[in-house]
């Protein structure tokens, strides 16, 4: 077992390849950062960015005139953004002494610009319109618990159903923290991924109703296999070695895509697959390209906001300017807006936080 570090220290390293990270070298000999991930997070960012902004905005109020390129497949990139936070979050945990440390330093990471977002968004939308995407006050207050799909409610942001998925996770595998089990969560969640394509295949709900929407939901039967991805790439990175848990975990998460996806999707899995076990095994020099380790550090925020927001311009610019320069711009503003998100908002007030929590945490450290 590695010693563990105390909460500052666990605070700085837990983010060394969390979205909104600021990009540095090395932190300690025994976890280096990987700054492709870092690339990763800015390749995935701008491939739903674009995504939206052609596809998805055609879909539902399509662009005037001819644009020069459509970008589809933007789910995917959240799925890769699923494999990245299986690996972080499985290191997060070896660096971290008590799950106080870890629900301070996830609830700092997510919620201040979360909340930000929703606010920006919802502001937005009532005073320029977005038909079809409007919500009430009660529906807005009820995403600030970014629970709000458990609760049947509608997003002020579609992009906000993944950070449910993400939340999801946070806390089951903090459980696991709490009751010693995290070293054990490639097989727990390898177990979950065979439940949950056995029900998924055979078309199996055992409780039914809102019993089953809450398992469902609460231990990520959707995404689960994605998150396995990651959780078996952290061990494997520090083992430094492949056992034959891991190789039964990989196999049991790609039959899992074969089944659940069509063909050409499941192909793409596959190359994202490689792609992320290159960026932590192998290095790439392309994925530490500047300007995706900044698209990679306010990659959150740019999520968080780029969507309705994007949708929004669009609608005012396309009349004007054509669907190409619409997009150009729309790009440029929603950056802007991303940028200022994470300088002012995510990175002091995730700072502020951990600062004020560390001499306010419980002394019952997690169980080991």
């Amino acid at each position: 077992m590695q010693p563990a570090l105390n909460f500052e220290q666990a605070s700085d390293t837990a983010d060394l390849s969390e979205i909104g990270s600021t990009p540095t070298e090395q932190v300690s000999n025994k976890f280096p950062r990987l700054l492709e991930l870092d690339g990763l997070r800015g390749l995935a960012a701008l491939w739903v960015v674009l995504c939206h902004f052609t596809t998805r905005f055609h879909r539902v109020y399509e662009h005037n005139g001819d644009i020069f390129f459509f970008f589809p497949h933007g789910l995917l990139a959240v799925h890769l953004f699923f494999f990245i936070s299986g690996f972080v979050i499985s290191i997060t945990l070896e660096r971290t002494s008590r799950v106080w440390d870890f629900a301070v330093n996830r609830f700092s990471r997510l919620f201040p610009a979360f909340w930000c977002a929703v606010a920006i968004t919802f502001t937005a939308i009532k005073v320029f319109g977005l038909p079809g995407r409007e919500v009430d006050i009660k529906t807005g207050l009820v995403n600030l618990s970014m629970m709000h799909i458990l609760f049947r409610y509608k997003s002020v942001d579609g992009v906000y159903w993944s950070l449910q998925a993400e939340l999801c996770f946070y806390f089951f595998v903090g459980l696991l923290f709490a009751l010693g089990l995290h070293r054990r969560a490639v097989p727990i969640f390898t177990a979950i991924v065979v439940a949950a394509t056995g029900c998924s295949y055979f078309r199996y709900k055992p409780y039914g109703g809102k019993a089953w929407f809450l398992t469902d939901h609460l231990l990520n039967f959707h995404y689960a296999h994605l998150f396995l991805i990651g959780l078996i790439a952290a061990e494997v990175f520090r083992a430094k070695r492949v056992r034959l848990v891991h190789a039964i975990a990989f196999a049991v998460a790609v039959a899992a895509m074969a089944l659940k996806y069509q063909a050409n999707v499941f192909i793409i899995h596959l190359g994202l697959i490689s792609l992320f076990f290159t960026a932590v095994f192998y290095g790439s020099r392309l994925l530490r390209f500047p300007p995706l380790l900044f698209l990679g550090s306010i990659s959150y925020s740019l999520y968080l906001v780029h969507q309705n927001l994007g949708f929004i311009l669009l609608r005012a610019l396309k009349p004007y300017f054509g669907a190409n320069v619409s997009v150009a711009v729309a790009l440029c503003v929603i950056g802007g807006v991303a940028t200022a998100l994470w300088y002012f908002v995510e990175r002091p007030t995730g700072r502020w936080l951990r600062r004020f929590a560390r001499p306010h945490r419980p002394a019952m450290p997690a169980s080991e």
